[in-house]
């Protein structure tokens, strides 16, 4: 249609115009054919990384020294977390990932050190409600060292 015209008008002008155009235009069209072909393999080959935009405002509030961590409690950016795993599933980090979350919150739920079994019983006391994980661009570590460093 009109857009396939345009198109084909701004790979005329990407010519020499006076010879064999129709050939030019024809190899730049192929070359940008090849080009999408590959950022497709590239994008089926490496899944998008969950990120949180840069102008997203992730407010958090200062820590106190005590607290080791800190992560803010805002939900606004999130994922389901079996999309996540497909997305990722090639990478060995995520294998059990599900399964290993699960018995991560019963220890910490529970207050059973991680090293302890956990039963599948127990891991499916567990509901991860809406089967979502949440996205933060700042995680503030509280790490003092004693050799100055």
């Amino acid at each position: 249609g009109e857009l396939e015209h345009k198109r084909v008008k701004w790979f005329y002008a990407r010519t020499n115009k006076a010879f064999k155009y129709v050939r030019q235009v024809t190899a730049h069209e192929r070359r940008t054919r090849i080009i999408q072909t590959l950022e497709r393999c590239l994008d089926d080959q490496n899944p998008p990384t969950p990120h949180v935009p840069f102008q997203h405002s992730d407010p958090m509030q200062p820590t106190e020294p005590e607290i080791h961590y800190k992560i803010s409690n805002d939900t606004s950016q999130w994922m389901q977390i079996h999309q996540f795993m497909n997305a990722n599933s090639g990478d060995p980090a995520v294998k059990l990932f599900y399964v290993r979350l699960k018995e991560h919150l019963y220890c910490c739920l529970a207050s059973v050190p991680e090293s302890d079994e956990v039963t599948a019983e127990q891991r499916d006391t567990i509901r991860v409600k809406l089967d979502r994980i949440y996205k933060h661009k700042v995680l503030r570590v509280n790490y003092t060292t004693y050799d100055m460093r």
